[in-house]
């Protein structure tokens, strides 16, 4: 190291909230259980298309042959047409009862296998299968082939993270519904006009937005802030719910803000599943672009660096963006008589304040 230069020593790795116009990402998709892969690597797939299945639980009907032959389940035995693992058709008979001139007789709802008859002389038929599916997620192409749990799947475009998804995915066309980042959007702010939109907002205090996204049937809600007493309608909604920033009413960044409402009238995929901290995979929205030469991956951390635009998420701060003034934490007392590691970060209103290191998320 020359006299008069200082090497800059990087700091703790911390979770990155990507922010890019253009990026690659890359995205595990999974299954909960090992499962059947529908794709190869390579394929070009689409944001609703399943890539893999595993079966969930089989829907069976119980059917009480005893009473609808008026039998005891010992004669149920002798009226039996159909053994264990017999495939049968709708209308196939299960079972027959001949007593004089009187013939009773039960027949398939439905097509299925017959799993057997137990001892209350009731026929189990499995008339079908419940399966767990995973989508792609985004528009893109398979990567890798992660058997037998799912994919790897590669998209490119415009990409925004959040904190915050409802576990509903779909697209549509971006439409904002504020004209500030901190401005909160009303019911009366929907009109029919927005039928079927992406609505951008900055953030959403009233449930009553929730509902009449409903009946506008939203392909998608993105806000900077949710409040606690929009959640319960949040998590109900059909379509995404997502959030960029926080909780309350906590504006949208000025990068993500910026971003999704200079892309209005583009189509974008709203991914509002939860964060999954444990590989890093966030809430996103990804706007499709041509495919783009110049377009940086996006990874789940990285080291602190002095100058990093970064997000404070402690109570004080929320949501505040600023820049990263030292990589080095240093052990401080806090408030609440905790001690911590702390940063010191220079807010965008020129504020310098001094934060926990686990407070702290980079902006990309």
């Amino acid at each position: 190291m020359t006299q008069g230069t200082q090497e800059l020593t990087p700091g703790p790795a911390r979770p990155v909230c990507h922010i890019m116009p253009l990026a690659r990402v890359e995205r595990e998709r999974r299954l909960p259980r090992p499962g059947q892969v529908r794709v190869a690597e390579g394929r070009e797939v689409t944001f609703a298309e399943v890539i893999a299945a595993t079966p969930k639980r089989h829907r069976v009907l119980i059917l009480d042959l005893a009473r609808a032959l008026g039998l005891s389940p010992k004669q149920v035995r002798q009226a039996i047409k159909v053994r264990a693992r017999d495939r049968v058709e709708k209308g196939d008979i299960l079972a027959e009862w001949r007593r004089g001139l009187v013939r009773r007789r039960v027949t398939a709802p439905q097509r299925g296998r017959v799993m057997g008859v137990d001892a209350r002389g009731r026929l189990l038929l499995r008339v079908g299968i419940e399966w767990d599916e995973v989508r792609a997620g985004l528009n893109g192409l398979v990567a890798r082939v992660l058997e037998p749990w799912g994919a790897v799947i590669r998209a490119e475009g415009s990409y925004i993270e959040g904190v915050w998804g409802n576990g509903q995915v779909a697209a549509g066309l971006l439409r904002p519904l504020t004209a500030r980042r901190n401005s909160p959007v009303d019911e009366d702010d929907l009109g029919l006009e927005h039928r079927g939109v992406v609505g951008v907002a900055g953030y959403c205090v009233n449930p009553k937005v929730l509902a009449r996204a409903e009946e506008l049937s939203f392909r998608g809600l993105i806000v900077g802030g949710l409040s606690h007493a929009c959640l319960e309608a949040a998590r109900e909604a059909s379509f995404p719910v997502l959030v960029t920033d926080g909780f309350g009413p906590t504006p949208m960044s000025e990068e993500a803000f910026r971003l999704l409402t200079s892309a209005e009238g583009r189509s974008a995929v709203v991914l509002a599943e939860p964060w999954d901290q444990v590989h890093g995979a966030r809430p996103c929205v990804m706007l499709d672009l041509p495919h783009i030469s110049q377009a940086e991956m996006v990874r789940p951390g990285e080291p602190l660096l002095p100058g990093q635009n970064v997000r404070v998420l402690d109570p004080f701060h929320p949501g505040q963006t600023g820049a990263l003034l030292s990589s080095t934490p240093r052990w401080e007392r806090l408030p609440n008589g905790l001690k911590a590691q702390v940063v010191d970060v220079r807010l965008r209103n020129g504020q310098r304040v001094t934060v926990p290191i686990v407070n702290i998320e980079i902006l990309r």
